[in-house]
């Protein structure tokens, strides 16, 4: 849809169900006053209004082909492209976008559900968090219908309420919602900012972060050798 200018910086924004995009060009220079290229960006977004998505060519480096790459072996490539694009257009949505949170996003998921990338559902079938209250399991039945789900085990009736309502999905009446990829990755991605993960992850409080997501240090060192991995290809 464009090519890269040496003399300009590409802002491509669809609007609405338009088929033809508006395509912004900025020169370099005009990005030394105070307000930057992230701050034109943001406003150009509240111009148009509902705009999805803004790509800035240069911003970000760690790539969907530097992602994949790491992965050649996977027995099913399809779901890490969708993995990463699930997150990136997550995160992005969030207003969480950032090399660093992509990457801590993406580590996390490593950790928590292995090579493949894909969500999961708890081994235990939820029985040992029946009577919960600080789950919201207040009734019969609660703890194994609203067991551990996606890639950071989505648990207890609260939690599928509260993030159901704030994404706009049923996963009080659909539970298995949370773990397709998309729903997974708009879950960890709202958490990331509900918890302030992604400021942990800017900041590169790598320990921080893996204990906002666990709870503790369980799987901190794969999660540290990941984010090392993937950081290198800054």
């Amino acid at each position: 849809m464009g090519g890269q200018c040496p003399h300009t910086d590409i802002a491509i924004c669809h609007q609405g169900g338009s088929l033809t995009p508006l395509l912004i060009l900025c020169s370099k220079e005009s990005f030394a006053g105070s307000q930057g290229i992230d701050g034109i960006l943001e406003n150009l977004c509240h111009i148009i209004g509902g705009v999805k998505d803004v790509i800035n060519i240069n911003k970000y480096m760690f790539t969907k082909e530097c992602f994949i790459n790491f992965y050649k072996d996977s027995p099913d490539p399809l779901a890490i492209e969708k993995c990463y694009d699930a997150v990136y257009k997550s995160l992005l949505d969030m207003n969480i976008l950032t090399d660093l949170t992509l990457i801590g996003a993406l580590a996390t998921i490593r950790t928590e559900v292995g090579r493949n990338f894909k969500p999961i559902e708890e081994y235990a079938d939820g029985s040992a968090y029946e009577g919960k209250k600080d789950l919201g399991n207040c009734l019969p039945g609660f703890g194994k219908l609203f067991k551990g789900r996606g890639y950071i085990q989505l648990t207890g009736f609260a939690n599928y309420y509260n993030y159901g309502k704030s994404l706009g999905i049923d996963l009080v009446c659909h539970p298995e919602l949370a773990l397709t990829i998309e729903n997974s990755a708009k879950i960890l991605a709202l958490y990331f900012r509900n918890r302030g993960c992604n400021t942990a992850c800017d900041s590169k409080n790598w320990t921080q972060v893996r204990k906002l997501v666990n709870g503790g240090t369980n799987g901190l060192d794969v999660f540290l050798r990941v984010v090392n991995d993937y950081s290198n290809k800054l």
